[in-house]
């Protein structure tokens, strides 16, 4: 997986675990996040660091 893509999916993760919304021209990035289990793993860590 290109790194770019698993740091706007953490990114998106981490938008939603928050509450806030994701932009509808960033909406892409979004679809699908709920059936990644290892990216909810990550996207603790950095909600956790914000």
């Amino acid at each position: 997986m290109r790194s770019s893509y698993r740091a706007g999916r953490l990114w998106a993760t981490a938008m939603r675990k928050k509450g806030r919304n994701i932009p509808e021209h960033l909406a892409h990035i979004a679809e699908g996040i709920e059936d990644a289990g290892h990216t909810r793993q990550e996207a603790a860590t950095v909600v956790a660091a914000q």
